[in-house]
């Protein structure tokens, strides 16, 4: 990317050949408002593509209960070997 007078210049790479996929996101304060915040909206507080930490959160739970469920088959998997050797 470069940046020209006006704004930015995204080139591709491989001179235009390259089959890599392009996004990109604008953020900016409005000038003159640079410190005013918009109201809280409750609903958003949930989020994850507004709160990108929501993901990470929800990805170390969701990999948290993998580990716990993975415990809890171990558990009865030596749980039935037990029963089966005492008979």
């Amino acid at each position: 990317m470069e940046r020209g007078a006006t704004g930015f210049d995204t080139i591709e790479q491989d001179d235009g050949t390259s089959a890599v996929g392009f996004c990109y996101r604008v953020v900016a304060k409005r000038k003159g408002f640079e410190a005013e915040r918009l109201d809280v909206c409750e609903a958003a507080r949930t989020d994850a593509y507004v709160y990108p930490e929501l993901r990470k959160e929800e990805r170390q739970e969701r990999e948290a209960l993998g580990v716990n469920r993975e415990a809890e088959r171990t558990r009865m998997e030596e749980e039935r070997q037990e029963a089966d050797n005492r008979q």
